[in-house]
């Protein structure tokens, strides 16, 4: 299952290059994301807007577009933050380690 942030940073990439990122984009690239996708805008990380494109004379097909909401920008950026702690956690782990085995050879 696709996680929420894979989602988040692919439609935050996608916007930012100026593309409107439509429900099937997202759903070509992560093929089980659509429950993932209705917690989110439930949740209001997500907001979810209905539009049509014309597909020729009197044809139009329908399709869902997603932008993050201020509270997903928040999520984002607190799991990066937090995300950048756990790999200074672990780096500094791995220094003391080495560390100690440096001192117990000596």
């Amino acid at each position: 299952m696709v996680s929420q942030n894979d989602i988040l940073e692919y439609i935050r990439f996608e916007n930012n290059t100026g593309n409107r990122l439509k429900d099937y984009s997202i759903l070509t690239k992560f093929p089980d994301a659509k429950p993932v996708l209705r917690k989110m805008v439930r949740a209001g990380i997500l907001e979810s807007r209905r539009d049509y494109e014309s597909n020729g004379p009197g044809q139009r097909e329908g399709f869902r577009w997603y932008e993050i909401t201020a509270r997903g920008l928040d999520l984002m950026e607190t799991a990066r933050k937090c995300g950048e702690n756990l790999r200074e956690k672990i780096d500094n782990g791995l220094k003391r380690d080495a560390l100690a085995t440096e001192l117990e050879e000596n």
